[in-house]
């Protein structure tokens, strides 16, 4: 791991214009913009990478599976974003080579596997628009309220205090990472309500109406980004002597980088199927906590409280989990004879059980889906339904 040699600390620019105006009845309302910018955010290359030439490249077949077959069979109509039965990437690879002293290359210090680069060439760009409403009153309705709507693009920087091996798709091509932030939240609201009684009752009246107090937090957010990736064995490829070409790394293209899928399409279909980072989106989530409460007024500066909560009133299943591996990778098989051809590896895109509507038969039983919920309300925010009771006292 090394530094690159023109490396520079990260810069944040922000700026932000903001519109207040005070309305009858303590409302209060402010609309606001706001611009954010990073700049020069470390991101990891491995720069121990032998560039593949234009013929150092790895064809794989395409496997949409479909409900009328019983076996892997492609579909141009197919669940998969790829509609071509085969595509083609550059392959970073161990080749077979005369004139390294391993007799292979693909790495450019054969004495070394990777060797990470930590340059300072990822931005970022955040712009939000925001409108907030606010009514304060010592007794009576309180309301807070805001809605943001939010936009975030960047260049795949890394976001963990740990050094990744190699974040980038191709480091070839560092266009690529051009994309959706992880951190894109499009849409996000959320409102605070408190009522406390404002009336002051007497006599057994008072004993039962007076010091109730209702309050209430809705949130709503629109769903996260997420990324379609491969997984499987690492990528390989016969030559016609029945030798392995096997990738440096995990992923398509072997580069043990970013494991997204893209690839060119081989035949009459040349589309360039880049499928992006951050292209598809979790379900949008929300929730709405209450809490009920009254004071008793106990004299000499002391009050009694009971309270009654509910966090995630309405048990919203909130989705914290997808599946996001869409294709995983299965190796070919190498030539019967010298000379003579194998298979080619193959794409399988992940589509769960599949029911032959013909025998009723069923493949894949035990698999997931892309895109499939694999949890729900699963984090410390999110979480199922709870009810609690409590008792305070202020004195």
């Amino acid at each position: 791991m090394e530094f690159a040699s023109n490396f520079h600390n990260p810069e944040v620019h922000q700026a932000v214009a903001a519109v207040e105006e005070t309305l009858p009845s303590h409302v209060e309302v402010t609309a606001s913009a706001m611009v954010s910018l990073g700049r020069r955010l470390p991101i990891s290359i491995d720069t121990n990478l032998d560039l593949p030439t234009s013929t150092q490249t790895i064809t794989y077949d395409v496997c949409n599976e479909i409900s009328t077959t019983t076996s892997c069979a492609f579909s141009a109509v197919g669940p998969g974003p790829i509609k071509a039965p085969q595509i083609t990437v550059p392959f970073y690879a161990s080749w077979p080579s005369t004139t390294s002293s391993t007799g292979f290359a693909g790495r450019l210090n054969p004495d070394y596997q990777q060797i990470t680069n930590i340059e300072s060439r990822a931005n970022s760009t955040y712009e939000a628009a925001m409108l907030k409403v606010e009514r304060y009153g010592r007794r009576g309705l309180s309301l807070h309220a805001h809605y943001t709507y939010a936009h975030a693009m960047d260049w795949n920087p890394n976001e963990s205090a740990q050094v990744a091996g190699n974040d980038v798709l191709d480091p070839a091509d560092f266009n690529q990472e051009y994309g959706t932030s992880n951190l894109d939240v499009r849409h996000s609201a959320n409102a605070m309500v408190v009522y406390e009684a404002p009336w002051k009752l007497r006599g057994m009246a008072g004993k039962l109406g007076n010091g109730w107090m209702v309050s209430g937090v809705g949130q709503f957010r629109s769903g996260m980004p997420y990324t379609m990736r491969v997984s499987g064995s690492l990528a390989k490829e016969f030559d016609a002597a029945g030798n392995a070409i096997v990738g440096l790394g995990p992923g398509m293209n072997g580069s043990g980088g970013d494991n997204r899928v893209y690839g060119v399409g081989v035949g009459s279909d040349k589309t360039v199927y880049n499928i992006g980072r951050n292209t598809y989106r979790y379900p949008a989530t929300w929730k709405a906590d209450l809490r009920l409460g009254r004071r008793f007024d106990l004299g000499h500066m002391r009050q009694l409280e009971l309270l009654a909560e509910s966090f995630n009133l309405f048990n919203h299943q909130n989705v914290t989990e997808v599946e996001t591996t869409g294709y995983y990778i299965e190796n070919g098989t190498p030539p019967s004879t010298p000379g003579g051809s194998g298979t080619l590896p193959t794409l399988n895109f992940l589509t769960g059980p599949v029911t032959n509507p013909t025998t009723g038969l069923v493949t894949k039983a035990n698999t997931t889906a892309f895109g499939q919920p694999l949890n729900i309300n699963a984090t410390n925010f999110y979480r199922e339904r709870q009810i609690q009771f409590g008792l305070r006292l202020r004195f």
